[in-house]
Parts: C-alpha cells; structure tokens; sequence
C-alpha cells in the first residue's frame, strides 16, 4: 500500500503464486528429505496443510507482499520410525518461523526464516 493505493509487483498477486497445487519438499534447512519419504504444502483460503513427513497438519497463515507466516498448526499424532519424526520436527520447526518467501524462476518455491533457515518446494 502506498498512499491508500494497492500497488501490486512484476510476480502479480502473491497469493496466486502460491495457491493451485501442493508443494513437495526437496529440501528442509539445506538437508535433502530421508529417502521415500515426502512432505508438501498446499496453501488455500487461508489455510496451510499437508505431510509434514509423518503426521499430517493444518494451521492458518498471513500473507502480506513477499511476507508469509504461519501460525500455530494441528497435527495428527502417528509415530513412525526415528529419521522419520525427526525430518518432521525440523519441518515444522522451520514452517513455524518462515518470514517469507522467494519464487525462483524454475518454478522453485523457497520459504525463508528470519535466521536464513529454508525449506525449498517445487509443485507435485
């Protein structure tokens, strides 16, 4: 907003970047997915769900310009092996302080913490 005015960028509304699919994740905080194993994202009406490696999980998020964060979440409570729960924690301990969020263009989603931490997405 610029003077009561909506100004809008050369990407179009960020909001139609981001909805119209999952996102699958190639990488969380740098470190490639355990083997078979598969988390994803699907934003819509304002709402975040999906895999988060295990459990599935829910929660709200706010989007402002280039600004993203996301809530508090549900989550299902699966257990499941070890390598499993702990690529799920990191999932949604670095979803939980995402600030923001870059569009690459290969179509590569990159949602971004304050401290630089990632998780890296592209669509199913």
């Amino acid at each position: 907003m610029l003077d009561d005015e909506q100004l809008e960028g050369c990407g179009g509304d960020p909001m139609a970047l981001l909805q119209g699919g999952e996102w699958v994740a190639q990488a969380i905080d740098g470190q490639p997915l355990v083997p078979d194993s598969r988390a994803t994202l699907a934003f819509a009406d304002g709402r975040v769900a999906g895999s988060a490696s295990c459990n599935r999980y829910t929660g709200g998020f706010t989007l402002t310009g280039e600004g993203l964060t996301v809530g508090q979440v549900a989550t299902t409570m699966m257990a499941c092996p070890p390598e499993l729960m702990a690529q799920e924690k990191l999932f949604l301990d670095v979803l939980a302080a995402v600030l923001g969020f870059e569009l690459h263009p290969d179509g590569t989603l990159v949602l971004r913490t304050g401290d630089q931490r990632t998780i890296t997405v592209r669509k199913a």
